[in-house]
């Protein structure tokens, strides 16, 4: 919504206003002077968040975010050893109760302004050749190839999460 619209519907709202209704703010410190301008901060808060509590959302709000679920496949031919490699890059501790590392899958919080690069790398641990690619590609810049198909993937994977939310009301 553009500021001259916010602007209409507010001034709608106010007309519509019967004459002897007052708005008052109470605070317990500081006093304004009637027809002051009062300015608050919703706080840092997500766009769900916002939508909870207030009943709108900011556009590009930089503390947006969203939570992916990436997963190591168990059919994949390589599986023990890039979940090696997922074990020595991630830490992950032992599952006493499996016998094993627990590594179906791992969470990533993804914000709106910041490039999480925790989740390219894993990306890059499920992508690369095992054969051909060095492990240290996974860490530095080595194979543009596994670069730019790592980069493709993480684009679908954030595609295939938006996809999931409708963009409009209905």
């Amino acid at each position: 919504m553009s500021k001259d619209m916010a602007k209409a519907v507010w001034d709608q709202v106010i007309d519509n206003m019967p004459a002897d209704y007052e708005f008052q703010m109470k605070t317990c410190q500081d006093t304004f002077p009637k027809g002051s301008q009062v300015y608050l901060c919703y706080g840092r808060m997500t766009n769900r968040e916002m939508l909870k509590r207030y009943g709108f959302c900011i556009v590009n709000n930089k503390y947006n975010n969203m939570n992916l679920k990436l997963r190591l496949e168990v059919n994949d031919p390589d599986f023990k050893y890039r979940l090696f490699i997922l074990q020595k890059f991630f830490s992950l501790d032992a599952d006493t109760k499996r016998g094993g590392v627990n590594v179906s899958s791992r969470h990533f919080k993804v914000h709106y302004h910041h490039f999480n690069m925790k989740v390219l790398k894993f990306i890059k641990i499920l992508s690369f050749n095992v054969k051909e690619d060095d492990i240290s590609c996974i860490v530095e810049t080595r194979s543009l190839s596994l670069e730019y198909i790592s980069l493709q993937k993480l684009q679908k994977v954030y595609q295939d999460f938006l996809e999931q939310f409708p963009s409009t009301l209905q």
